[in-house]
């Protein structure tokens, strides 16, 4: 029943992740409900550590891109993710989460006159000053992996207790 779990830090911050859980979630999904409630308990615990630690390590200029940082709960509550969001925060989302991004990886500055496309658009804009490039400041995916060893280590704690569980039942 135990899984291998491994920590994954994405191109994209908020959908950094341990890996591994895919069939844990399947066979948990089959079991009773007191079973899942407790491996939920652990997930949700294993999220709170990673955002704790990555608030802590948010680059804290005015603290909005802390405040704007959320826990979200996934389907039947055997996933959560830690990150920023526009849906149901959106006040947040203008204020600060939308840099999140940016100041995860860095960005690519522009000479006067460079041209500037994006992918999803046919036309091209010439660049009207210089824009400096900024530097990566990366605080999720470092708060995943300084954090990696204790939210396994939760999970299977969680994870012994609900197998324990289903033993007496």
């Amino acid at each position: 029943m135990k899984e291998k779990l491994f920590c994954r830090w994405n191109a994209r911050p908020e959908l950094s992740s341990i890996r591994g859980t895919s069939k844990l979630r399947r066979k948990l999904g089959k079991m009773p409900k007191e079973i899942q409630i407790e491996v939920q308990k652990g997930l949700k615990d294993g999220a709170n550590i990673v955002f704790k630690e990555a608030q802590r390590r948010v680059p804290k200029k005015t603290g909005v891109l802390a405040q704007a940082m959320k826990i979200k709960r996934r389907t039947r509550g055997l996933s959560y993710w830690v990150g920023y969001y526009k849906k149901g925060n959106k006040r947040m989302w203008k204020k600060a989460g939308w840099r999140a991004h940016f100041t995860e990886f860095g960005t690519r500055g522009y000479e006067a006159g460079e041209k500037r496309s994006s992918r999803s658009s046919k036309t091209t804009a010439r660049i009207k000053r210089y824009i400096p490039a900024r530097p990566a400041r990366p605080f999720m995916g470092p708060a995943l992996v300084a954090s990696k060893d204790r939210i396994i280590t939760v999970i299977d704690r969680h994870v012994d207790i609900a197998l324990k569980r289903a033993a007496r039942l």
